[in-house]
């Protein structure tokens, strides 16, 4: 993890940026087999990595949130097919980390020590305003606490009308950006629609790192791997959706019971 200030400063407010960059499985430009270039290879590393700047629309708002990205690097240390694979919220740091991503550098991926193109690499981007907290605004927690209850009596179309109102405020903290999509997490557990649960708890993930505690991480890693495991077999098996039902109401209310 790499922690260094902003390029921007906006009315006299303090930035900080954490950028993390991981990496995948990659393989050679010739199709060559991912194992064999993993055992005869080396990955590539970076050089240079600038942290994006803030979006001045995003700084304005008050607006939190986080990118991860997909990118490939060529055989003369250059990142080229850069692309969003996820977002917080569309629309407002997407194009601020491939910029940054498109100018980065490394020492390329080797096989039998010739360079080579790595592709898949992925890249995190988080952007947080310092001076915001790490905590929740009373409006969110109010609605939060309004929608768990909803959920919790099976009542999902007023627990939806909360969600959209949480939602429509783009003025969202990280932690609320994490605590937003357990909700939703949640309320499709609810409906029974794994394919949204998963979808979201994926989403909780990305930032897990970022603002559970330890204890809490460790719990959402466990169901992880629980949801896709049930949803492989859900796939053949639909009558054990009660079961996984019960199982995501147990870690929601350990989660619910967290931030309250």
């Amino acid at each position: 993890m790499m922690i260094s200030k902003l390029r921007v400063v906006l009315e006299q407010t303090t930035l900080i940026m954490v950028f993390l960059c991981t990496c995948s499985a990659f393989a050679s430009g010739n199709g060559t087999d991912v194992a064999e270039i993993i055992a005869t290879g080396t990955d590539a590393t970076p050089i240079k990595q600038e942290p994006p700047i803030y979006p001045i629309r995003a700084l304005r708002e008050g607006t939190e949130g986080w990118v991860v990205l997909s990118f490939s690097v060529l055989e003369d240390g250059t990142t080229a097919d850069i692309i969003v694979l996820n977002a917080s919220i569309e629309g407002y740091f997407g194009k601020a980390a491939i910029r940054a991503v498109s100018g980065w550098t490394y020492a390329p991926a080797t096989k039998n020590g010739e360079p080579v193109i790595q592709y898949n690499k992925r890249a995190r981007s988080t952007f947080r305003i310092t001076d915001m907290g790490d905590g929740v605004t009373k409006s969110f927690r109010r609605n939060f606490r309004n929608a768990t209850k909803a959920i919790g009596e099976g009542d999902l179309e007023k627990a939806e009308s909360l969600i959209a109102i949480l939602d429509s405020n783009k003025k969202r903290l990280l932690s609320e950006v994490f605590y937003l999509d357990i909700l939703k997490s949640s309320y499709y557990s609810e409906k029974d629609d794994n394919k949204a649960t998963l979808k979201y708890l994926g989403r909780v993930l990305t930032i897990a790192d970022e603002v559970a505690t330890k204890n809490m991480y460790i719990a959402l890693l466990k169901q992880a791997v629980v949801e896709n495991a049930r949803d492989a077999i859900i796939e053949t098996h639909c009558n054990i959706s009660v079961h996984r039902w019960k199982l995501t109401r147990i870690w929601w209310r350990m989660i619910h019971y967290a931030i309250l």
